[in-house]
């Protein structure tokens, strides 16, 4: 096998393409800017905190397709040439985005012409190898655009789910929009919000969190367990974990309003406290904890059986060896 021709020209070729796409041809963000490259574009995104994550992607989709390089060597190379029609598809994408002067379109267009040219090259079974990583390259792409459709949302459902928790746990509150403000107690002569006021702003709505958390929560479920249903499990998940992650860190940050004042507690919009920018890593901690004690559980035996029997319904277990079970188990994850 030519390693030129089926591996190091179509390589070049992808990457020269690309390259041209995403840093050879001005495009416009549709904010007011001034026509820049793709590519530029979204590294002046990359640099901001809530989308710094999404830089740590194509490196690991590289990884991904590194450590399966020696079975992708052994795969038979048939390209296919009816992937002709996405790449023509990714290019109108690409256009139409320049028309509209949005890059949204030029970030779908790449991602569909990535996809296209492997199956032009190299054919769906060298694809199928590479398609997590090809997935994974979704959560390189910042959308701003979703802080507006979301974040209100998000900070609604923190409020609300954080003074209700408060309440339950003995610190009386109440829900006034997006902030969480202490109850009024007129034997103490204190006014509603009188102990504390915390508003649920943007930054601390959980949205960015979320991506961060459905990124990781993705490429662990991947590399974790092998069934594609405790897979999806693993991803649906990190939605209710970085609600929780969040309300803990509300937690927080009331009880520390309460005890120690918010100038120690919360800061100023502009200078945050030392403990405000300390309890957003309470979001990954709790979230983190969370996620290993479900992939735990996911792997257990007990799980494993009842996985086996949702995949194979009709099949008996009764009388199966333990250890014919468990080297099963092994092989299957290894695979």
């Amino acid at each position: 096998m030519n390693i030129l021709k089926v591996w190091l020209l179509p390589l070049a070729t992808i990457t020269a393409f690309l390259g041209l796409l995403m840093g050879g041809i001005p495009y416009s963000a549709g904010y007011g800017w001034s026509k820049i490259p793709l590519g530029s574009m979204m590294w002046t995104l990359w640099a901001q905190p809530d989308w710094q994550h999404a830089m740590f992607v194509p490196l690991i989709s590289l990884f991904l397709v590194f450590v399966q390089q020696k079975k992708i060597r052994q795969t038979p190379i048939r390209g296919s040439n009816w992937a002709a029609g996405w790449i023509l598809l990714g290019i109108f994408i690409y256009c139409i985005g320049l028309k509209a002067e949005t890059q949204y379109f030029g970030f779908v267009a790449i991602q569909i012409l990535l996809a296209g040219l492997i199956l032009w090259f190299w054919g769906t079974k060298v694809f199928s190898m590479v398609s997590f990583a090809w997935v994974f390259l979704l959560f390189m792409w910042p959308m701003p655009f979703l802080d507006g459709m979301m974040a209100l949302p998000l900070r609604l459902v923190m409020s609300h789910s954080s003074s209700t928790l408060l309440n339950l746990l003995g610190t009386p509150c109440i829900q006034s929009g997006t902030a969480v403000l202490s109850a009024p107690d007129p034997a103490a002569g204190l006014k509603l919000g009188g102990k504390f006021q915390v508003d649920i702003a943007d930054p601390c709505s959980g949205l960015h969190s979320l991506f961060a958390l459905m990124m990781v929560s993705t490429l662990a479920g991947y590399m974790s367990v092998k069934s594609i249903a405790a897979r999806w499990l693993i991803f649906l998940t990190s939605i209710p974990l970085a609600i929780m992650g969040n309300v803990v860190r509300i937690l927080l940050l009331v009880w520390a309003t309460e005890h120690f004042g918010a100038d120690f507690a919360l800061g100023t919009a502009d200078d945050p406290s030392w403990f405000h920018l300390g309890c957003g890593y309470a979001v990954y901690l709790v979230a983190l904890i969370l996620l290993i004690g479900l992939i735990t559980l996911l792997n257990s035996r007990w799980a494993q059986r009842t996985l086996e029997k949702f995949h194979h319904p009709s099949a008996p277990d009764h009388g199966r060896s333990p250890n014919l079970t468990a080297a099963a188990v092994t092989i299957h994850s290894v695979d």
